[in-house]
């Protein structure tokens, strides 16, 4: 009843409509947020057919300089020649009736150069590439702009933050398109040198985030959700996780067998297993990483 009570005298105090004064997640969001968010694929050939299999996640980028741009990590481009990236078309365009287009990217050209940058410091996992804008009409894709940035410094530990790709290598594929998973957490630690958390390198300008992610989100871009009910802000790429290990022993009872009639015993020593799981802290490499990668690109 004390609750009850302190709810009825809350509800005379709080103005009307004022659940309605703090924006959600997707009010928050650029228009067209998810079509700035794309699935990336890498194409083997099997018995004379092409086979796609998803490599990860990336997001488009756009300039009146750079031009259109598509930004991922260094471990999803890999040693790759090329890649394809998928994007939503209406059902009716779409060759194979599945309401995607695979678009190939090139990532070297027939001399074997490479067409992708890095970021200057190697140990940073951030990469961009220029695109050819896919000339189809029926294309649905949306592109980040500079004014989206939010800075490193501006970012707090306890941040609200979400992010957006494709884990575990899957997302929301329907027969309209790809549509990217959410997830969200918050802003665990901002390294402002460079330290080591749990074995792993993490440099200034890098930030954990509580939330949990798997393989397939690398390349996710992530957002902080606004102040005061203002615009949500561009603030990094997830580059991965931190694994947590763990050892136990598993003690196995002595195996009984016969030799000429007489019950033996064979001992079996305990063994050691290593067990390897995610911890929840995904790495997060900041959107000033991201500006310096774009501007090594004009």
């Amino acid at each position: 009843m004390q609750w009850y009570s302190f709810l009825l005298c809350l509800a005379t105090v709080l103005p009307v409509g004022f659940s309605a004064a703090w924006p959600t997640s997707f009010e928050q969001l650029p228009k067209n947020w998810e079509s700035t968010v794309v699935m990336l694929e890498k194409c083997e050939e099997r018995n004379g057919q092409h086979i796609f299999k998803p490599l990860g996640t990336g997001f488009l980028f756009h300039d009146s300089i750079t031009k259109m741009t598509l930004i991922t990590n260094k471990h999803v481009i890999g040693d790759r020649d090329s890649l394809f990236i998928r994007f939503n078309v209406s059902a009716e365009k779409a060759a194979d009736g599945s309401g995607v287009l695979r678009h190939p990217c090139r990532l070297r050209d027939r001399s074997g150069k490479q067409l992708w940058l890095s970021h200057p410091n190697p140990a940073i996992d951030i990469a961009a590439v220029q695109l050819i804008k896919p000339k189809e009409k029926h294309i649905d894709f949306a592109v980040l702009e500079y004014r989206w940035f939010r800075p490193f410094d501006s970012v707090s530990v306890g941040d609200d933050i979400y992010f957006f790709g494709f884990p575990m290598l899957n997302g929301g594929e329907q027969s309209k398109g790809d549509f990217p998973i959410m997830r969200s957490g918050i802003v665990a630690f901002k390294a402002m040198q460079e330290t080591n958390v749990s074995g792993i390198h993490i440099d200034s300008g890098t930030m954990l985030i509580d939330g949990f992610s798997f393989g397939g989100n690398s390349g996710s871009p992530v957002w902080a959700r606004g102040d005061g009910g203002s615009k949500a802000a561009f603030v990094g790429i997830v580059a991965g996780h931190i694994p947590y290990s763990y050892h136990t022993q598993v003690k196995v009872d002595s195996i009984p067998f016969e030799i000429d009639d007489t019950t033996r015993y064979l001992s079996i020593p305990a063994l050691d297993i290593q067990y390897q799981v995610n911890s929840g802290l995904a790495v997060v490499y900041c959107s000033d990483y991201v500006r310096q990668v774009l501007e090594e690109l004009k």
